[in-house]
């Protein structure tokens, strides 16, 4: 890879320093001889970004990754990035140094594996999908398109994570988990093996959770 197109808004995934975030510090350990460009985008809402003109970065000779933080925003790193692979650019993983990725794991594209974390045999990864740092994805597991992985999550085996759905900091699935579409579980509880699509497991739910048909 000799060029790479960084679109990011916000701090994806920490800043640590002023200068360089810690995802272009990544990839110049993993690709020192990349030419690295980042285009910031601009929204008033968070949710809505408009692409600039691309002319100067074509696309023959330039790869993308799309870096859109916080976890609301799976759906709006989905949209972009289908906007750009429309356009003929070509998508790139990103695994930072430290992380271990097992045999016959198979991570479709713009997804990035955290520092230290821990993705087992057999597992599956969707397009879009971030695992943040100290994370474990166990033995088979499925993880659908454009999924969220909060800090030091386990993921046990054989369990499955439906599209668009978040996982939070330090949250523990049981094997054989099946979580539904669009979940977010974000307290740390003891969760059911299934979870209905639309469910939201919120620390300050006094009900525990929501479904929204």
């Amino acid at each position: 890879m000799n060029n790479l197109l960084i679109i990011k808004s916000g701090n994806f995934i920490r800043e640590p320093d002023g200068s360089l975030s810690c995802l272009e510090n990544t990839i110049r350990l993993l690709y020192p001889s990349c030419n690295i460009k980042c285009l910031i985008l601009e929204s008033s809402n968070k949710f809505t970004f408009e692409l600039p003109d691309l002319v100067q970065f074509p696309v023959t000779d330039w790869n993308i990754f799309v870096a859109i933080d916080e976890r609301g925003l799976n759906y709006t790193r989905s949209q972009l990035y289908s906007n750009l692979k429309s356009r003929g650019y070509k998508g790139c993983n990103i695994i930072a140094p430290g992380a271990f990725i097992g045999p016959e794991v198979k991570l479709i594209e713009n997804c990035y594996i955290g520092f230290g974390s821990i993705v087992v045999a057999g597992a599956k990864i969707g397009m879009n999908t971030i695992i943040e740092d100290k994370s474990y994805i166990g033995t088979d597991v499925k993880l659908g398109n454009n999924v969220y992985v909060g800090v030091n999550a386990i993921i046990n085996s054989n369990s499955t994570l439906g599209a668009f759905s978040v996982i939070g900091p330090n949250v523990k699935l049981d094997s054989n988990s099946n979580i539904g579409r669009y979940c977010e579980l974000m307290a740390q509880i003891n969760y059911p093996l299934k979870v209905k699509d639309r469910t939201y497991f919120l620390p300050h739910l006094s009900e525990g959770a929501i479904t929204i048909n």
